[in-house]
């Protein structure tokens, strides 16, 4: 007949305590690594996004961001058929007239914006860094009324030349303006996909050459 085996409860309860400090450990590393990824965004707040919708007779096209308090950076394809009257850019539920359209290249334009609030959140631009990770901030349309933000999918820089940046990302439609982001900083804007391809096309701030013949803007 076998007989039941007798454990001390103080020969398990180191046991018990060690496994919970390993899940402990691990639970650790993955909100440490969560939280090195978010180190690399800027800091938003729910009222005064940097980030918003552009939109042209009341229609949202693409996005926009904060460049100064009284600036927004766009792609120009957004509003390149359009009047400065036409124009707005809505950040947290607030629609702000825009006074002035001003191109920097083919591929980037500047909205000059009714008044200057320094409560608005303004996006810093740097120079594109070699190796560093980047990221798209975006609108994320899938949430009530569009007002959530969401950090697509990091993107992996395949090709950059130019000032033409090619990169994977997950994004949707109307995602064209959207800042491109590395170390909490604006290095480039992103404008659509090429038909030739999948890899998704942006250009550094600093672009200032011919768009590829065949890329298509992903607007709204």
């Amino acid at each position: 007949m076998s007989r039941a085996v007798y454990v001390p409860f103080l020969v398990l309860t180191p046991l018990w305590v060690g496994l919970a400090l390993v899940g402990c450990f691990k639970s650790g590393n993955e909100v440490r690594q969560v939280e090195e990824r978010r180190d690399n965004l800027p800091t938003l707040t729910r009222d005064h996004f940097a980030v918003g919708a552009v939109k042209v007779s009341g229609q949202t096209r693409c996005i926009g961001f904060f460049s100064s308090q009284s600036e927004v950076t766009t792609a120009r394809g957004c509003v390149a058929t359009a009047s400065a009257d036409q124009v707005t850019v809505s950040f947290s539920n607030q629609a702000i007239e825009v006074t002035e359209i001003k191109a920097l290249s083919d591929a980037i334009v500047v909205l000059t914006v009714a008044g200057s609030d320094r409560t608005r959140s303004v996006l810093e631009l740097a120079r594109i860094e070699a190796g560093a990770p980047l990221f798209v901030l975006s609108r994320d349309y899938s949430s009530e009324e569009g007002m959530g933000q969401a950090l697509r999918p990091g993107a992996t820089l395949v090709q950059a030349g130019g000032g033409l940046l090619h990169y994977k990302a997950n994004l949707q439609k109307g995602s064209a303006g959207s800042p491109l982001i590395q170390s909490g900083k604006v290095v480039g804007i992103h404008l659509g996909q090429r038909s030739s391809g999948g890899n998704r096309v942006g250009v550094e701030l600093s672009f200032n050459g011919t768009l590829p013949s065949d890329l298509k803007l992903e607007l709204w």
